[in-house]
């Protein structure tokens, strides 16, 4: 059988102010493994890009204007373990983990 994580808690932070003036804002979602129970927390930080479509393309060039877009993107480095028995416990181990890093 195929193992897989279920997404059972979403989670999105109110922005964090840095020093900078900047703010970082974080999605957590907390994930169960269907074989152990165990959960877990993933930190997606929420990023602003300006993208341009590649289609549709009049000779080899893109039509479409440029659009400012909100992308998630997975943060593979600040959080650590964050694996508990349950969901609720999984989250406080992330907000402690962010709260050290960023407050």
């Amino acid at each position: 059988m195929i193992n897989y994580y279920e997404i059972v808690k979403t989670v999105d932070l109110q922005p964090i102010r840095m020093v900078s003036g900047d703010d970082l804002r974080f999605r957590i979602e907390i994930l169960r493994d269907h074989s152990s129970g165990e959960c877990s927390a993933v930190l997606w930080r929420m990023e602003n890009y300006r993208v341009q479509s590649t289609f549709p393309q009049i000779h080899g060039l893109p039509t479409s204007a440029l659009a400012d877009e909100e992308i998630l993107v997975k943060d593979i480095s600040t959080l650590s373990d964050t694996k508990s028995a349950d969901a609720e416990t999984a989250l406080r181990l992330a907000l402690k983990t962010i709260t050290e890093k960023f407050t």
